[in-house]
């Protein structure tokens, strides 16, 4: 797990073989009120948006089957200027980019400091 600081954040970043790509204890830090707590823990395997199929077999299932058969093991490797910017604008955002190929679907997830 690496510890990632970019402009007023700070969190932990790691690849998992199960969950995909996982930011943990993100904190942003607010000229107000000091450190705020964004996110604990997240993960794209636990996103669930189901089929909008209502039959008894589909309802359960999500659109990315990444509950079923695991976001980490499906991933690919990203093509730096191909599947990265190739443009940098320093301190607008930062994104931490996931592909991976589930059957016949790509996903690309993109976790986007701002």
């Amino acid at each position: 797990m690496d510890t990632v600081k970019w402009a007023n954040w700070e969190f932990h970043i790691k690849a998992d073989q199960r969950a995909g790509l996982v930011i943990s204890r993100a904190m942003v830090e607010d000229s107000e009120s000091g450190e705020l707590s964004v996110m604990y823990k997240g993960f794209s395997s636990e996103l669930f948006v189901p089929y909008m199929d209502p039959d008894e077999n589909w309802y359960f299932k999500t659109y990315m089957d990444a509950g079923e058969y695991g976001l980490g093991v499906t991933a690919l490797p990203l093509l730096p200027l191909n599947d990265s910017p190739r443009e940098a604008r320093p301190k607008v955002t930062l994104v931490a980019r996931m592909a991976a190929s589930v059957g016949n679907y790509d996903y690309i997830f993109d976790w986007e400091m701002v």
